[in-house]
């Protein structure tokens, strides 16, 4: 087990097992959106998009090519400078631990968001708690979503929102608030973290097809962002993508979805 947890945490395990959940998305998106008339993509995959549009890589197929390429360099970079034996079987079980975390997941951040809610003042802690974690949810009811667009949507919140909100959000709020002199590196981390988090609960809410705003499911995801960041850093990338991913298809496919 020691191996397994040294070995699966490799940045190469970790870009190698969400590879698949991109190809998976972008499959499940372009089948799913096709003869509609909207294409239905996760929020932070088109923000990805726009930044991507701005050198010049607009199609899908660019758009994957790019992000596959990026990780492939990041392998082939570890793996000189860091070797790691890839099996199958650490690819199996680090599925298998994710699913595990994604079935604990919803109860132990509703658990600890309703504890927090209790603590409230009379009236604020009547606001109710809603286990909906991801913006697809919302989505689903208000635009009537088949549940196929559903389950993709699943997918790619798990990629592309660990991707701008863990991976690239928070070490820039890090990095900008270090830079400023004032900050010790660890508070800086705490705060960029927790920043982070409030960023990902608040994008929920925004646009069309955003959730009302309610303290309770604000809350939830918030705890929810700090979550995933532990994860990210104790399992690494690909864990924390297929944990996310397989927590909103569980929700979806739950008697609520």
């Amino acid at each position: 087990m020691r191996d397994y947890f040294e070995r699966s945490r490799h940045p190469s395990y970790g870009i190698l097992l969400a590879i698949p959940l991109l190809l998976l998305y972008e499959l499940g998106a372009a089948v799913m959106n096709r003869g509609g008339s909207f294409a239905v993509r996760n929020g932070a995959d088109v923000a990805v998009r726009r930044l991507l549009a701005a050198i010049g890589i607009q199609s899908t197929l660019a758009v994957s090519a790019a992000l596959i390429g990026i990780g492939v360099l990041v392998v082939v970079r570890e793996q000189r400078r860091d070797p790691v034996r890839l099996e199958l079987r650490i690819f199996a079980w680090m599925m298998a631990e994710a699913a595990g975390l994604a079935l604990l997941f919803g109860t132990v951040v509703s658990g600890l968001t309703g504890a927090m809610l209790n603590r409230l003042p009379l009236g604020l802690d009547m606001l109710p708690v809603t286990d909906g974690s991801s913006a697809l949810l919302a989505l689903a009811a208000q635009a009537q979503l088949s549940i196929g667009r559903t389950l993709v949507l699943s997918l790619g919140a798990g990629l592309y929102e660990e991707l701008v909100f863990r991976v690239a959000l928070v070490p820039i709020l890090a990095g900008l608030l270090i830079a400023t002199g004032r900050v010790q590196r660890n508070t800086a981390w705490g705060m960029a973290v927790a920043l982070g988090s409030l960023l990902f609960s608040a994008a929920h809410y925004v646009g069309p097809f955003g959730d009302p705003l309610a303290l309770g499911s604000f809350l939830f995801r918030f705890l929810a962002g700090v979550f995933f960041c532990l994860i990210l850093v104790a399992r690494g990338f690909g864990i924390v993508t297929w944990t996310h991913a397989l927590y909103d298809v569980f929700l979806a496919l739950g008697p609520g979805g």
